[in-house]
């Protein structure tokens, strides 16, 4: 697992200086299977295929996520961000108003698990 490289996506998530596809694209090729993005704790935890784990802190808390979920409001700010109208740190805000205290994206199944405090969930497919 390459630690290097998933600090500077965590970075250039940040910074704007990666994109969603281009950090797919990294974090398949170097084996990394899924990622849990934890916005309670403002950390990422990545999963590599062999077995390696690594947990990556953000530089700054995320907002506390509402107490309710709403999948309206999360595929609303989903929409907002595939389209380029958001930055990362607004879709994180907007995710959080939205009730959703993590998500999981599983790179080889090709989706994201977007869940609430009560176990709601709203599944989005990657293209």
């Amino acid at each position: 697992m390459n630690i290097q490289m998933l600090k500077d996506i965590v970075s250039g998530t940040l910074n704007k200086t990666l994109s969603f596809p281009q950090i797919v694209k990294l974090l398949h090729e170097d084996g990394v299977e899924s990622y849990h993005v934890d916005i309670v704790l403002s950390e990422t935890r990545y999963y590599h295929k062999k077995g390696e784990t690594f947990v990556a802190k953000f530089p700054h808390p995320f907002d506390k996520p509402a107490l309710e979920f709403s999948a309206e409001k999360v595929k609303e700010a989903i929409s907002k961000s595939q389209a380029g109208r958001i930055t990362y740190r607004q879709f994180m805000h907007d995710i959080a108003q939205a009730g959703c205290v993590y998500y999981i994206v599983y790179l080889d199944g090709k989706k994201v698990d977007y869940l609430g405090r009560k176990g709601e969930c709203h599944m989005e497919p990657m293209p």
